[in-house]
């Protein structure tokens, strides 16, 4: 048998099979929303919300699966929660800390977290959630326990400190407000001293004027 008669199957080694692309997609940038932050902590773990409806009642609902990070700002003392599922990388937690903030376990569980946000921006609006994060390991429990606790006492920190310097600033500018009022009696006073001054000295001047006169 000769090479021309060597029958050819569909998709072996010795037929190329071209496939023109019907649409060409253009590479499109994907902002990850934290260009002014740094990864301050990260780690793996299954989020849930607590959700409430007339039907089903009281229930947590499972948001996904992925990587939970704790967000940093460059400039200022201010932390993030941000979390996205895994493959598809759809947010499933994005809020700010604050220093009020108290994480505590799910039910005495070792493996469970439990704490309340008031702006959550997962769904593209803010909105109270109470969220709860579950790991494989209790280490892990503990350790992303003492990260939140840490980030919540930094901003107690920063939070006090700006209450004492704005109290300093009132402190000074009560100061301020008493001496400038006294400046003021003061000078009014040096303007009523002159008003006298050149009062008797008008006096003065028409009494010689009027003795001159009569002489």
């Amino acid at each position: 048998m000769s090479e021309e008669q060597i029958p050819v199957v569909v998709g072996s080694p010795e037929r190329e099979i071209h496939v023109t692309p019907l649409v060409t997609l253009e590479k499109v940038k994907i902002c990850p929303l934290e260009e002014d932050e740094v990864e301050h902590f990260k780690i793996r773990c299954k989020l849930y919300r607590f959700h409430m409806d007339d039907e089903e009642g009281a229930t947590w609902k499972e948001r996904g699966v992925g990587e939970l990070k704790i967000m940093k700002h460059n400039t200022k003392e201010a932390y993030r929660i941000i979390m996205r599922r895994d493959k598809t990388l759809k947010i499933c937690a994005n809020h700010s800390m604050s220093a009020s903030m108290v994480i505590s376990p799910h039910n005495n569980s070792e493996n469970a977290l439990v704490w309340n946000t008031p702006s959550d921006f997962t769904d593209g609006e803010h909105k109270p959630e109470t969220l709860c994060i579950r790991f494989r390991k209790p280490e892990n429990t503990i350790l992303f326990k003492t990260k939140f606790e840490e980030c919540v006492e930094s901003l107690r920190r920063a939070q006090s400190n700006s209450s004492d310097s704005i109290v300093n600033g009132i402190s000074t500018l009560k100061v301020n407000g008493e001496k400038d009022e006294n400046d003021d009696v003061k000078n009014a006073d040096k303007d009523v001293n002159n008003v006298d001054n050149q009062i008797k000295i008008l006096s003065l001047n028409e009494e010689t004027n009027k003795s001159d006169h009569e002489k």
